[in-house]
């Protein structure tokens, strides 16, 4: 089952990535539900938007903190689509070089080891609001070298870093390609 993206390390630091996100803005009443795990853009107001394929990310969604109308302060996995409130403080994992690992879906056109080093695209999917985790995952079908693809492909995150065969999944390791605080790469 599809989860997301989950921060595993920094090109370039050591150890694991424990708060390397930024606060970003979510526009009060935005109609679309956010996940942890989701890409996600901004727009021309700097508030935060679900990516599609193409856009140039911000990065991937941690969560969200907001008054509700009784001034409670909430912290969710998750933003509910069109909710109310003020104080609006979103945590993006923002950072271009932080390596993430998602699902491939492995569907009729399974990566493969000579696949590391190009680009893939992802697939969006409906998050879980009991979990508040994502639904997105990595499209294997769109693997290809052009440097207008949303992510870069690093590796195997399976155990032995093997490859599954299409019709199965498999966990990848990626880092943002399209992003809007770095230039594009052509994959090799």
């Amino acid at each position: 089952m599809p989860y997301g993206f989950k921060p595993v390390r920094s090109l370039y630091m050591r150890g694991p990535t424990p708060n390397l996100y930024r606060r970003y803005s979510i526009a009060d009443d935005y109609a679309t539900g956010l996940f942890k795990g989701d890409p996600v853009a901004i727009t021309t107001d700097a508030t935060l938007i679900i990516a599609t394929v193409g856009l140039n990310l911000a990065g991937i969604f941690e969560g969200v903190e907001f008054a509700n109308d009784s001034r409670e302060v909430i912290f969710r996995h998750h933003w509910p689509a069109s909710q109310s409130g003020s104080s609006i403080r979103a945590y993006v994992f923002d950072d271009p070089y932080l390596i993430f690992m998602a699902e491939s879906d492995q569907d009729t056109t399974a990566l493969v080891a000579g696949d590391v080093g190009e680009n893939v695209d992802f697939i969006s999917g409906t998050g879980s609001t009991v979990t508040g985790i994502s639904a997105y995952s990595v499209d294997s079908s769109t693997n290809a070298t052009g440097s207008d693809i949303g992510f870069h492909i690093v590796g195997s995150a399976e155990e032995g870093e093997t490859f599954t065969a299409a019709a199965t999944v498999m966990d990848v390791y990626v880092m943002p390609n399209e992003h809007m605080l770095k230039g594009t790469v052509a994959g090799v």
